[in-house]
């Protein structure tokens, strides 16, 4: 297996989902039965009393997933950027799970699911298992290079391959997730605290294999929103290695963890500052620029 593709098993794994239909101007949850299954990616959880917000100020409310697609980024917001939808999980399994359960939240942010830690169901207690969660790719735009023909120009939601002439081969995911109550904040305490005591790395196992992520090292990052983390470590599959960074932007009810991974090579990618800013400046109902 190539670094890459360890990169793309470590960003891209589950099933795939669709997008919620157009956001109700309230943001409120049509009324239904209450929801006794996970809940996918864009679906929030019928029968929740989900009220319309979820910005500072009011912590506990958490936004709908048509609220969130609504303050998502979409393609036109920021200039030089592909922003595209992601297909993601319709289920918010954990998937493989941390050999230390104080490292689960850091598996769970490398697997698109903050919070959803081995043993995390709907609605529990504390309310670290998302109302509803989105996603999105952000890519830079650049002109195809001399060897992209047109059979081999990337899709929405997908990496830019070998030969299409991007000099940035960074391609960031977002994953926007609503907590109920104080979820949000827990969840970012736990990452706080998984940080610290995994910090000479951990193991995690799953998909008929095990993955170790080497030393988790946190970054200096400018404060947004509520609360702010960044973090980088590596992903060791046999002989590969895969450079991830995380940054994590609370904001009220609503946490933002933004993934980026080199496709192309072992680089250490970077998180753009101007992604970050613009997708907490539209969470928190401003123009992204």
């Amino acid at each position: 297996m190539t670094a890459p593709a360890v990169v793309l098993l470590l960003a891209l794994g589950g099933c795939t989902s669709t997008e919620p239909g157009p956001p109700d101007p309230t943001g409120a949850t049509p009324p239904g039965p209450a929801a006794t299954a996970p809940v996918g990616p864009d679906v929030p959880r019928t029968g929740s009393p989900v009220p319309r917000t979820g910005f500072p100020g009011e912590p506990g409310v958490p936004l709908t997933a048509a609220g969130l697609a609504a303050h998502a980024l979409r393609d036109g917001d920021l200039a030089g950027y592909r922003i595209a939808p992601l297909p993601g999980r319709t289920d918010l399994d954990p998937g493989p799970s941390g050999a230390d359960p104080v490292c689960a939240p850091l598996a769970a942010v490398i697997e698109a699911a903050p919070g959803v830690v081995p043993g995390a169901r709907p609605g529990q207690d504390d309310g670290t298992y998302p109302v509803a969660t989105v996603q999105r790719t952000a890519a830079p735009d650049a002109e195809p290079g001399p060897d992209a023909g047109p059979d081999t120009a990337p899709g929405p939601g997908t990496s830019p391959g070998p030969g299409h002439g991007t000099q940035d081969p960074t391609v960031v995911t977002l994953v926007l997730a609503a907590y109920s109550g104080d979820g949000a904040g827990r969840v970012m305490a736990e990452l706080r605290r998984a940080l610290t005591a995994c910090a000479a790395g951990f193991v995690t196992t799953g998909r008929g294999e095990a993955t170790r992520y080497g030393a988790v090292t946190p970054q200096a990052a400018p404060a947004l929103g509520d609360e702010t983390l960044a973090y980088r470590l590596t992903g060791h599959s046999g002989t590969d290695a895969a450079p991830l960074a995380f940054r994590l932007v609370r904001v009220g009810s609503t946490v933002v963890a933004f993934r980026a991974a080199n496709y192309l090579d072992a680089v250490v990618p970077e998180i753009p500052e101007p992604l970050v800013a613009a997708q907490t400046r539209k969470l928190t109902g401003r123009p992204p620029a």
